[in-house]
C-alpha cells in the first residue's frame, strides 16, 4: 500500500456518537486505492482464517491417524505372544545359522569352484537363509493396516506443515499491510480531529472494522 499523504481529510469535526465513526470511516474510505487497500486486508483476513482452520484440522487428523496406528502395532503386536529373550535369541539364531553352514557348504561344492569361492557362496546362502528365517519369524499379519495408518498420518502431518508455513507467511504479509494501513489512518485523523479523545476513538473504529 501506498501513503495517503495527498489524500485530503474532511473539515476538523468531533465525533458525534457512531453515526460520526461510520461518517467519517466513509470519508477516509472515499479514496478508490484506500478502499481498496481495505478490502485486500479484509480478504487477506479471512483467507488466513481459513489456513488455520485447515491447519488446526490436518493436525487433529494426523495426530488421529498416528493413534490409530500405535493401536493397530498395539494389537497386532507379534498377535501377543511371548517374546523369546534378547541373549537367547541370538544365541539360537547363531546356532541354526551354524548348523546350515555344512551343507551349504557342500552345496556351494558342486559348483567346482576353488575353496574361496566355495566358501564365499556358502557365506550367500547362509545369509539369504538367515534373512528369510528373519522375515518369517518378524512377520506380523497386522503389521499392513498398521503401515497404511502410519503413511497416512505422514501425509497428514506434511500438509499440516506446509499449511502452516503458509499460515505464518500470510500472518506476516498481512500484519505488514495492517500496520501500513493503520499509520494512512493515523494520518487521516489527524487531519479529521482537533483533540486526542476523538482521534483515538476513531482509530479503535478503524481497528474494530480491521478485526471483523
Amino acid at each position: 500500500m501506498q501513503s495517503i499523504e495527498r489524500i485530503g481529510g474532511p473539515a476538523p469535526h468531533e465525533l458525534n456518537g457512531s453515526d460520526g465513526y461510520i461518517a467519517t470511516m466513509r470519508d477516509f474510505l472515499s479514496k478508490p486505492r484506500v478502499a481498496r487497500d481495505f478490502q485486500d486486508l479484509k480478504a487477506d483476513a479471512e483467507k488466513l482464517r481459513a489456513i488455520g482452520m485447515e491447519c488446526a484440522s490436518l493436525n487433529e487428523r494426523a495426530a488421529e491417524a498416528e493413534l490409530d496406528a500405535g493401536r493397530k502395532a498395539r494389537v497386532h503386536d507379534e498377535h501377543r505372544h511371548q517374546r523369546l529373550s534378547f541373549p537367547f535369541g541370538v544365541g539360537l539364531a547363531t546356532l541354526f545359522v551354524a548348523l546350515d553352514a555344512l551343507p551349504a557348504n557342500l552345496a556351494a561344492q558342486t559348483f567346482g569352484l576353488d575353496p574361496l569361492p566355495t566358501w564365499g557362496i556358502t557365506a550367500v546362502m547362509v545369509g539369504a537363509l538367515a534373512a528369510g528365517m528373519w522375515a518369517v519369524t518378524h512377520y506380523k499379519s497386522g503389521w499392513p493396516p498398521v503401515s497404511v495408518a502410519e503413511r497416512s498420518a505422514r501425509i497428514l502431518r506434511r500438509r499440516a506443515e506446509r499449511k502452516g508455513a503458509q499460515e505464518i507467511s500470510l500472518g506476516r504479509r498481512l500484519d505488514a499491510a495492517r500496520a501500513e494501513f493503520f499509520a494512512d489512518a493515523q494520518l487521516f485523523s489527524f487531519r479529521a480531529f482537533q483533540n486526542d479523545a476523538s482521534r483515538n476513538q476513531f482509530l479503535d473504529y478503524v481497528r474494530a472494522q480491521l478485526d471483523r
